[in-house]
């Protein structure tokens, strides 16, 4: 279903619908990076446990599922507080929040430091993709959904390219 506001005028609607695909590509953007970073980082981490500590391979599984665990509960608990907040202040807190976690994340010194903080950012990353989909349904044109989320969602193997 069209979205009512622009029920009236179908370029407006497309329009608004662009710049919605656009900003939440963006978004997405820096959850790929995020979450292929990790992949990129490891060897040195491994390799050099000045960074954050020693640790073995099982370790660095257990690192990395940390924020897709993460990433599941943010999902969750987005859609919920979504209906009632508003899924624009979901995308906006939650920007700021994995920005702010992957800021912090790069300045920890500890493993265990490290682990939370991949949980905590893939909190915010998982908010960002549940809120994504959501906002970008509401505004797509009818018949045009699935183009606007595959241009949506493409933001996450792009950001994956920029990782390494």
């Amino acid at each position: 279903m069209s979205s009512p506001i622009f029920a009236a005028d179908p370029v407006k609607e497309r329009r608004t619908a662009g710049w919605v695909a656009f900003i939440a590509c963006a978004t997405l953007i820096f959850d790929g990076y995020d979450l292929t970073i990790y992949g990129t980082v490891m060897p040195t981490l491994l390799n050099d446990p000045s960074h954050i500590g020693a640790f073995d391979a099982g370790s660095a599984g257990a690192l990395g599922s940390y924020a897709m665990l993460g990433v599941l509960v943010g999902a969750i608990l987005c859609g919920s507080i979504g209906d009632y907040i508003g899924r624009r202040k979901i995308i906006l807190f939650s920007l700021a929040w994995f920005s702010l976690g992957m800021f912090a994340t790069a300045l920890t010194t500890t493993v265990f430091s490290f682990g939370l903080f991949r949980f905590l950012t893939g909190l915010g990353l998982g908010a960002i993709l549940a809120a994504a989909a959501t906002t970008m349904a509401e505004f797509a044109p009818e018949g045009k959904r699935n183009l606007y989320n595959a241009i949506v969602y493409s933001g996450i193997p792009a950001g994956g390219v920029f990782a390494p």
